[in-house]
């Protein structure tokens, strides 16, 4: 089984890549040669892989919303309460996102969603996934 690390060390690797063959070119020397990927020692594959698995979940923390205060959550409710089915609406769309998510990147997304979901309802201390 494939490492779920891989795509983001494949992502370093490409960016080596591209950086040494730009420094080559300005320099006007030959450049060192990196190996394909595939052909890489297992413990370069990992350090690219740690490298860009850290990049990948500093951008997720960086994207997170910042918590709401609670007079945001107030009027998030009162606007929930005006329009009926809302919540119920938004409760089955993320019964599907939670499935399509499920241990992918957007996973976290659909958590925080959840979460929002139940300050809107006042359902804060309920479990109603």
């Amino acid at each position: 089984m494939t490492d779920p690390r891989e795509p983001y060390g494949r992502i370093v690797h490409e960016q080596r890549v591209a950086f040494e063959s730009e420094r080559s070119a300005l320099k006007d020397r030959p450049g060192f040669i990196l190996q394909p990927w595939e052909d890489r020692h297992p413990e370069q594959r990992e350090l690219d892989m740690r490298i860009g698995a850290a990049v990948g979940a500093q951008a997720l923390a960086d994207a997170a919303p910042e918590p709401m205060t609670a007079a945001e959550c107030d009027r998030l409710r009162q606007m929930a309460g005006e329009h009926g089915g809302a919540v119920k609406a938004v409760r089955k769309a993320l019964v599907f996102a939670r499935m399509e998510a499920q241990d992918g990147p957007d996973e976290a997304m659909v958590a925080a969603a959840w979460a929002a979901l139940k300050v809107l309802s006042g359902e804060e201390g309920a479990d109603h996934e």
